[in-house]
């Protein structure tokens, strides 16, 4: 509520606002009488400029016992317009400071102006916000763009000018994906139409013409009385994750191939001693018909005792160059059988066991 000193606010200016107006406004707000005597405020305004009961203007905002000498107060009280000035003073801690005060004379009934209201705020502050915003806007990591309901570009960051290159008079579907026409499911549209967050990824062109991958997200940033008219499009760039990505379905697809046509038969367990991988050769000699692989007690049944044991500081688990295993219909083979194990940062991940047949070479040697 706002401050009512005792035998300060009379009935035709109670008449005039209503009760908590002030308070409402995000402003310092006072109210002067003809004399320049403060008779309202709101907790801003005291909160910035300090206690004003019982004193003037110029008291409370110059901090002065005398009045100023060109007095925006007394022009506005004149004219009966609104008046709009820049002015310095100070604050309730006796800081100096700049802010914008606006002067609008205040009627009664009758047409009569006997009170003004005067709303300021600090230029200094507001500045430094706006300054604040445009440097976290531009310099933002991601792309960042601003478009309105025709889907043209009103504004973008540097990041999102470097890389997809001039916004000028475009469209966002002709900057991002360099295309003619609006995107089948525009998220942008999506907002404008329901006033809420979408998120998807996309794929666009830079300036130069390569691909790039980003997670983007649209909201709201502005409305009017038609709704949406303004949202903000954030894009985080995910080209080198979506690389990697491929890099690494390439990277396992090429040891897939490398192990499945190997003539050794692999076996590889994972950190729970499950069989995720067997390839051809390993379901031949151990004949696993099986569409499922075999567990890890099948496997003791079938693999020497040396593979169950702890392995060396060096991965090493076994490799014996002369040996015997047993295949799913228990007969005896002669094989070699090296197995390791692999660790990643000390952790055990995989344990890998490579099996060669000696059947043939047993045969020969038998001759």
């Amino acid at each position: 509520m706002a401050n009512k000193p005792a035998n300060t606010v009379t009935d035709d200016l109670s008449n005039i606002l209503s009760t908590g107006f002030i308070e409402l406004v995000p402003f310092n707000v006072a109210i002067i009488n003809k004399y320049h005597k403060i008779v309202l405020a709101n907790n801003s305004f005291r909160n910035y400029f300090g206690d004003w009961e019982g004193k003037y203007c110029y008291q409370v905002y110059k901090k002065s016992d005398e009045k100023c000498l060109m007095c925006q107060s007394d022009e506005s009280f004149s004219s009966g317009k609104v008046l709009v000035s820049n002015e310095a003073g100070y604050d309730k801690h006796g800081r100096s400071c700049q802010y914008v005060n606006h002067y609008s004379p205040l009627s009664d009934n009758n047409g009569n102006i006997s009170y003004q209201l005067m709303m300021s705020t600090d230029i200094i502050y507001s500045e430094l916000l706006q300054k604040e915003y445009s440097l976290l806007f531009e310099k933002a990591a991601c792309y960042i763009t601003v478009i309105d309901r025709d889907l043209k570009i009103v504004r973008a960051n540097q990041k999102f000018r470097d890389t997809f290159g001039s916004i000028e008079g475009k469209h966002c579907y002709e900057v991002y994906k360099k295309k003619k026409t609006p995107c089948n499911m525009c998220l942008a549209v999506e907002t404008f139409e329901d006033g809420l967050e979408h998120a998807s990824t996309e794929v666009g062109l830079s300036v130069d013409g390569e691909e790039t991958h980003y997670v983007v997200t649209t909201t709201p940033l502005s409305r009017s009385k038609d709704g949406v008219s303004l949202v903000m499009q954030m894009a985080m760039d995910i080209t080198e994750i979506y690389q990697l990505e491929v890099q690494l379905e390439r990277d396992q697809e090429f040891f897939h191939s490398l192990l499945q046509h190997t003539s050794d038969g692999v076996v590889i367990l994972d950190q729970k001693n499950k069989v995720i991988f067997l390839n051809k050769p390993a379901q031949l000699l151990l004949k696993w018909k099986g569409k499922k692989k075999p567990n890890y007690n099948t496997l003791k049944d079938m693999f020497p005792g040396e593979f169950f044991k702890v392995a060396g500081d060096d991965g090493m688990i076994t490799d014996l160059q002369a040996t015997t295993m047993r295949n799913h219909s228990g007969d005896e083979i002669p094989v070699r059988f090296r197995a390791f194990e692999i660790k990643y940062k000390d952790k055990k991940t995989n344990k890998i066991a490579f099996i060669s047949d000696l059947s043939v070479q047993k045969k020969d040697e038998e001759r």
